[in-house]
């Protein structure tokens, strides 16, 4: 597979260290041994317990956040919630640039490894803490620590074999099957806790993995010898890159501090147990009235919260059970337009040539509807509801795109003008050019999986088991996340024999063929999500059956074209740009993420008919954009000039 080993996952390929960016401080602690070295055995079990921890808790975020309050969610819209998870999860891919830096730079990668495994693990008991607050500082911590962690793992599995070859290439595939059980594991033991159990628990059972890999890592670390025991420039830590450490530093405590006080409040307009400071206050005001909207919430109370406020006792506190209730309540009536009205008549969602147009209206109008309600409750309840600055993550995930797509472009413009490329070098850089938006369109799809294909796992498909077979077990929607790394780690032997069986035969097909076949595989994962969107709207549930096929297709293309991305960038590149056009590899991987959080907002429960469009304008999409790579296969070969 194209110089790379087999059976990895797509989310660690752009992490593997090029062997021409190995440290040259770091000493290896076997060179011709034909056994590998034991070191290998400490990232291996470290990669896989952090990887239980990351898919662990993604295979939660969502549902948790698109939960009722009642139920311990959030009760976010979808479109937010989603918004959330793709800013997170393209933050993961960004933060791998500025931590292979402070590996390279400052802490050198095994103190890199273990400072960030400390801060993963934080993150994630942070967020089994129930409050708005240490949700946010959790997925920032998370953030932050996997920064550290993720390339600097695989940069110390490259130092462990300087000499390369395919003892090498062996040592990555032992390591990326631990990455991919790592994967597999973690949403069936947190996915169980956190749905069937309390969300809570899902999160703190992935803190426990990671704080399994930061035991045993302490314990062997002292196998990997000097392997990226220092960091890699000679001359060390200067003045200034200790400067621009202490400037991240302060970036990150300062943002957590933010949101720690509670100076901001992030999320939709929907009201949160925490938005509430002052829970006495508010039952005095539902049962005196005496404006608008509080004695519109007191009529419209259901007989159960109106029996749980006659019992409250403002003076000694009031009940969990009023507090959910109430935030409930006042959440459905936001949801109504009971407290406010927008001038703007409702618009029609009806089929046609422009439905995705007139969809787009209905949202947008929602939108205004809950936000001027979310005004109206905050001006009447001024002492139980502060009111504070807001930060809608939609917004701000619609902007961080924007700014993404113009930072590369302008990069590669400047690239192509400025930096003295020969005309051999400026034909790769095109090359990559072409795979950073085939790789960005890629990931946009199949980043679906811990979101839209999540919820729809959780809401239209049949998971309860027969009573005689399984005592009527509901199996958990995230547990079809651990699909995917299965399928890797069963089938990447087999396509890996494949590409060798046509090689042999001179018929290996071309970079821009693979990348094509990958798209067209993942247009051909959604064409099946359409048919049992379709199940759906006929007022049915779906089969199992469908998201299993889905995420096999999906998988088989990650394959196609993930494991020679990388590969090819670091080839294709110019040798002084090798980093920065791994950079350009995470900056798409990172885009297509955010893309994939924003589209995800679109299958919302409201729109249950707009759902088989939906998905059948990503097959478009994906399957059009890889028909272009066939067309194209030639041109861009001829571009490459040789490079395999």
């Amino acid at each position: 597979m194209a110089g790379k080993p087999p059976g990895v996952n797509h989310s660690e390929m752009q992490s593997m260290p090029d062997p021409q960016q190995d440290s040259p401080a770091a000493t290896p602690v076997t060179a011709t041994s034909s056994r590998h070295p034991r070191g290998l055995y400490t990232l291996f079990f470290t990669e896989m317990w952090e990887r239980f921890s990351y898919y662990g808790m993604r295979a939660l975020l969502v549902l948790f956040m698109v939960d009722t309050v009642r139920r311990g969610g959030f009760g976010m819209t979808d479109e937010v919630a989603t918004a959330v998870y793709g800013l997170y999860t393209a933050a993961a891919y960004l933060v791998a640039l500025p931590g292979g830096w402070v590996a390279d730079r400052i802490l050198g990668a095994q103190r890199s490894v273990l400072i960030g495994g400390i801060i993963i693990a934080l993150g994630h008991f942070t967020l089994a803490i129930p409050a708005v607050e240490s949700f946010y500082i959790g997925l920032i911590l998370v953030v932050t620590g996997t920064g550290l962690l993720k390339p600097n793992v695989s940069a110390i599995v490259g130092q462990l074999y300087p000499e390369g070859g395919a003892r090498r290439d062996a040592g990555f595939t032992i390591f990326y099957m631990g990455i991919n059980l790592g994967a597999f594991m973690g949403p069936l033991i947190c996915s169980w806790l956190g749905e069937h159990v309390n969300w809570h628990y899902g999160f703190a059972a992935a803190g426990v993995g990671m704080l399994l890999g930061l035991i045993q890592y302490s314990w062997s670390c002292r196998h990997l010898g000097e392997a990226g025991r220092h960091p890699g420039h000679a001359e060390g830590a200067r003045l200034r890159d200790k400067v621009v450490l202490a400037g991240l530093a302060a970036v990150v405590v300062g943002v957590i501090a933010v949101i720690g006080t509670g100076a901001v409040r992030i999320g939709s307009p929907l009201l949160l147990p925490n938005d509430v400071k002052d829970f006495p206050s508010l039952v005095t005001r539902v049962r005196t009235g005496g404006d608008a909207v509080s004695t519109r919430l007191r009529e419209s109370l259901s007989e159960e919260t109106r029996t749980l406020l006659g019992e409250a006792d403002g003076q000694s506190g009031v009940a969990p059970e009023l507090k959910m209730a109430l935030v409930g309540e006042i959440n459905a009536m936001m949801k109504e337009g009971a407290f406010a009205t927008v001038t703007e008549a409702v618009p029609s969602a009806e089929a046609g040539p422009d439905e995705e147009a007139a969809a787009k209206e209905v949202e947008a109008h929602r939108q205004a509807v809950l936000t001027a309600n979310r005004t109206a409750v905050d001006a009447a309840f001024p002492e139980a509801i502060p009111g504070k600055p807001t930060i809608n993550p939609l917004a701000f995930a619609q902007n961080t795109k924007t700014v993404i797509v113009v930072v590369a472009a302008v990069y590669f413009l400047c690239v192509f003008l400025f930096f003295g490329l020969t005309p051999t070098e400026k034909k790769r850089v095109g090359v990559i050019v072409a795979l950073f938006i085939g790789a960005a369109m890629f990931w946009s799809g199949f980043e679906q999986a811990g979101s839209s294909l999540n919820l729809f796992a959780d809401r239209h498909t049949a998971r309860v088991l027969p009573a005689w077979l399984f005592g009527g077990f509901e199996i958990p929607a995230g547990w079809f996340q651990s699909l995917n790394p299965f399928y890797i780690i069963t089938l990447a032997p087999v396509v890996a024999a494949v590409w060798v069986a046509l090689a042999r035969r001179n018929l290996d097909p071309s970079l821009p063929v693979k990348f094509g076949l990958g798209l067209v595989l993942l247009g051909a994962g959604f064409l099946a999500m359409a048919a049992a969107a379709e199940i759906v709207v006929g007022g049915n549930q779906a089969w199992p059956t469908w998201l299993i096929t889905t995420y096999l297709l999906h998988s088989v293309g990650e394959l196609c074209l993930s494991p020679v991305g990388l590969s090819s960038v670091t080839k294709l590149s110019p040798p002084r740009l090798v980093g920065q056009m791994m950079g350009t590899w995470f900056l798409a991987a990172s885009l297509g993420n955010l893309i994939a959080g924003l589209l995800a907002g679109e299958f919302h429960a409201d729109a249950i008919d707009q759902m088989p469009w939906l998905y059948l304008r990503i097959v478009f999409t994906t399957v059009g954009t890889g028909i272009v790579f066939f067309i194209f296969a030639k041109p861009i070969k001829s571009l490459m000039s040789g490079v395999r």
